[in-house]
């Protein structure tokens, strides 16, 4: 599912509070650009030849342009397979397969973004989830969700 490549590569990333999401886009040398989309659409992550490209609203506020770029890099390393030729992930989980391949982006997202041994530092410090969001640049939604979730999943070593 991931590998210890990908969990290197998101852990020499999470070392400083906010993440800094593009130097994870970097080092896999996928290009992030903003585009004007339908209000519906966070995002999408096409492969273009053998690059791939991540797509992101502009129009949504940043915090949530940000989880979107998670949430992208999230299919890039959990569903490479399923990324074709100009197909953004909208088209391509249809499938039974949609909401699984969406939750689990969504979970690795929120592992890459809001590292649990900061969530926990920041747990023990009293933040509040106001706060905890500031800290990494997130919705306080995506933070409350974090904090049920508890432990990585997919991050775990």
């Amino acid at each position: 599912m991931i590998n210890k490549e990908d969990i290197k590569i998101i852990k020499d990333n999470q070392k400083s509070c906010p993440i800094r999401i593009t130097a994870i886009t970097e080092e896999y040398g996928i290009d992030v650009y903003n585009l004007s989309m339908s209000s519906n659409i966070s995002g999408a992550i096409i492969k273009e030849g053998d690059k791939y490209v991540i797509y992101v609203n502009d129009k949504h506020p940043k915090n949530r342009q940000r989880f979107t770029i998670a949430h992208e890099i999230a299919h890039y390393i959990l569903h490479k397979e399923k990324i074709g030729d100009n197909l953004t992930d909208n088209a391509m989980y249809r499938s039974k397969l949609s909401n699984v391949f969406e939750r689990q982006a969504n979970i690795l997202a929120s592992e890459i973004l809001m590292p649990v041994n900061f969530v926990m530092q920041f747990i023990e410090e009293n933040k509040s989830v106001s706060e905890m969001a500031s800290l990494f640049k997130v919705s306080e939604g995506a933070m409350r969700i974090r904090l049920r979730q508890g432990g990585d999943i997919f991050l775990a070593e």
